[in-house]
C-alpha cells in the first residue's frame, strides 16, 4: 500500500497473521487512526510508515508504535532494540509490573541493580 496517496487505512480487523505493513509515502495524518486500524494484528512485526504527515507531526512516533504493537521488531526498516521497547514503556508511564516483565524478558532472571553492585533475582 506504499505510495498510493492514501489518507486513511481501513480497519484490518481479523488479519491475525498480518506481519508486515508498508504504508510509506502516503498522506496519512493521524497516527492514532493507523493504530486503531491495526489494533487487532497481534503478530505485526514490521511497520514501514515514514514518510507520512503523521510521522512528521508527532515527536517520538516510533515509541508510540512500539508501545502500541509490542510484537514489532522493525519500524521504518530499522530494527527495534530491546532498549527502545523499555523506553516506550517508560515514556508512556508504564507501571512497575510492566517494566519488570520487560526487564525480565530482555535480561533474563537476573539483572544488575541501578547501582551496578548486586545481582538481583526477579520474581
Amino acid at each position: 500500500l506504499a505510495y498510493n496517496q492514501l489518507e486513511d487505512v481501513p480497519p484490518l480487523h481479523g488479519q491475525r497473521f498480518l506481519s508486515l505493513v508498508t504504508l510509506q509515502g502516503n498522506r496519512l495524518k493521524s497516527l492514532q487512526a493507523l493504530i486503531d486500524a491495526l489494533d487487532r494484528c497481534p503478530v505485526l512485526r514490521s511497520l514501514e510508515l515514514a514518510p507520512n504527515p503523521a510521522t512528521e507531526q508527532k515527536a517520538n512516533y516510533t515509541l508510540t508504535l512500539i508501545k502500541s504493537f509490542p510484537s514489532l521488531v522493525a519500524v521504518d526498516g530499522l530494527p527495534v532494540p530491546a532498549e527502545d521497547k523499555v523506553a516506550a514503556q517508560n515514556f508512556f508511564s508504564a507501571d512497575e509490573a510492566q517494566l519488570l516483565a520487560i526487564r525480565h524478558a530482555v535480561l533474563g532472571d537476573e539483572h544488575t541493580d541501578s547501582c551496578g553492585d548486586e545481582r538481583v533475582r526477579l520474581e
